[in-house]
């Protein structure tokens, strides 16, 4: 096995794997051949870091991972710690599935990223089943003093499960968050061939860039609004097919504002509902898109469209449909839009619609 199973990326990995596996109802056997796409956007900072790197003690409660003498390199973090593909390599191992492993580094859009890339894999005839998420820990003094210098963390001190307010006035950034997610996708004839009944259908994906800046959407939303056009002619749909749209919604100022600029130029000013879940998540980074594409299965399963959690006053250059309140999903099955944007530009638009 490799070394420190202990922290946290790797508990997280462990678990989604062995969770997805049992509730697709899939055997090993099943998932002998099947392509490992499973990403993070950097590698985990955890105890070794503290110990190895600053040679100071770790604070009480941190995971720990015994380095006995800092410096003595033989002592300190092994190789496979310090690459983000080791996520992948876990979770390969853990359902010893020999096909490829691919691991995404997209930033925050490496969730939709990886899904994007297990649906190409198929695509392309390699195979018939693939493995498709994404996990981050970043619950880290470093992380988060980074977050600080670039002015996107919320302020709100006093109230923190109400501090991310995505498409507010006020809103004034997010909340690190962190975990896993984890998606099973198969060839419609590799579903009916192990008598299994799909949750959803990929209907459609595309991924762009947008070289505005390191943690800057376009304002007017061009290469999102590109990469949204790419995605709904993949899935041969029109913009009124679409039921609602899952925002990558960070509640920053200029995300926000981006996005709905990017919404706004394909749909018009009478968008489907638009929502962002961080408000009840946590920006979980690079595993957002995975872990946000999982809950949309769910809602396109439960027929609901979920609520934006926070926001108390519309922002009205954010649009004017985001539910505050779950609500019915008009049509069955519907289909929703997931959209991810990832610091240094990585975009990913991913079309899912229920299974007819």
């Amino acid at each position: 096995p490799l070394e420190s199973s202990c922290e946290r990326t790797d508990v997280m990995a462990h678990a989604v794997a062995e969770a997805c596996l049992r509730s697709a109802g899939l055997t090993r056997e099943q998932v002998a051949l099947a392509a490992v796409v499973f990403g993070s956007s950097k590698p985990a900072i955890g105890s070794w870091f503290v110990r190895a790197v600053l040679h100071r003690a770790p604070a009480a409660g941190s995971p720990r991972v015994e380095v006995t003498d800092p410096a003595n390199y033989r002592s300190g973090p092994s190789w496979d710690m310090l690459t983000p593909q080791r996520a992948a390599v876990l979770v390969a191992g853990d359902l010893g599935a020999g096909g490829p492993i691919l691991s995404s580094v997209a930033a925050c859009s490496t969730g939709l990223h990886s899904l994007i890339r297990a649906v190409q894999w198929l695509g392309d005839g390699n195979g018939p089943i693939a493995v498709a998420g994404a996990v981050e820990s970043s619950l880290h003094p470093l992380f988060a003093a980074a977050f600080l210098r670039m002015r996107v963390l919320a302020d709100d001190a006093e109230a923190p499960s109400r501090a991310c307010r995505p498409f507010d006035r006020n809103r004034s950034g997010f909340i690190i968050g962190e975990g896993a997610g984890m998606l099973i996708v198969e060839t419609a004839e590799h579903a009916r061939r192990r008598g299994a009944r799909p949750l959803a259908v990929v209907r459609g994906c595309a991924m762009g860039a947008d070289p505005t800046g390191l943690a800057d959407l376009d304002p007017q939303g061009v290469p999102l609004a590109a990469t949204i056009r790419r995605c709904l002619k993949s899935a041969g749909v029109q913009p009124q097919d679409v039921t609602w749209i899952k925002a990558h919604g960070t509640g920053t100022r200029d995300n926000d504002l981006g996005e709905a600029a990017a919404v706004r130029a394909v749909f018009g000013e009478a968008s489907p509902p638009v929502v962002s879940l961080k408000g009840c998540l946590g920006h979980t980074l690079g595993a957002s898109g995975a872990i946000e594409a999982a809950v949309c299965v769910r809602a396109i399963g439960e027929g609901i469209i979920p609520a934006s959690a926070n926001l108390c006053e519309p922002d009205p250059a954010c649009g004017a449909n985001h539910p505050t309140r779950p609500t019915p999903a008009a049509g069955a099955p519907g289909q929703v839009l997931c959209l991810s944007a990832g610091f240094g530009g990585h975009l990913a638009a991913v079309l899912i619609g229920g299974f007819r």
